[in-house]
């Protein structure tokens, strides 16, 4: 089974999943988290980097940045295809593999997007966040049978740690 969170911007998607994951320190999980900083590019506001779901500042390394966030805005798929595949693999013993968060900037990035969808039919159940819009790739992982789709509100968001826990059973 595959459980991802949906919803407005700012709204504690990913603030549910490190939730539901600090009640479960023993499961270290693979996969990525999106994480942005503030950005010393003239006209961006944040640089964008695809980090280890547990990262620490000596993984926000070039390589890793997918993209610029404000003013024009820029993406690097290169980043995504090299970077995001291979934390797309599950190391040894994963028990959970995060997808925090996919959303448009990784859309041109085929290798990457193959290997999301690649990773849906995997062993390994997917916790993750999918944008409130459309495109292929956000469409098709929304779509698969097994994927959950949990949207999350203001007035739901305290009990999304649970359902998450609910549909992924015990890990």
């Amino acid at each position: 089974m595959n459980v991802f969170l949906t919803g407005e911007v700012q709204v504690g998607k990913s603030t549910a999943i490190r939730r539901f994951l600090a009640e479960r320190p023993e499961l270290v999980p693979g996969g990525f988290v999106t994480v942005s900083f503030p950005s010393r590019e003239p006209g961006a506001r944040w640089d964008v980097y695809i980090l280890p779901a547990r990262w620490s500042e000596r993984d926000v390394i070039p390589g890793r940045r997918v993209g610029l966030r404000g003013g024009a805005g820029t993406v690097f798929p290169a980043a995504f295809d090299k970077e995001g595949v291979g934390l797309l693999a599950p190391p040894a013993g994963c028990r959970l593999l995060l997808m925090d968060e996919l959303g448009r900037m990784e859309r041109t990035a085929q290798v990457f997007c193959r290997a999301v969808l690649a990773a849906l039919d995997g062993p390994v159940p997917i916790l993750g966040v999918v944008k409130p819009e459309s495109n292929p790739l956000l469409d098709a992982v929304r779509a698969h049978p097994r994927t959950v789709l949990l949207p999350v509100t203001a007035e739901n968001r305290d009990g999304i740690p649970g359902q998450i826990a609910r549909h992924l059973g015990p890990l």
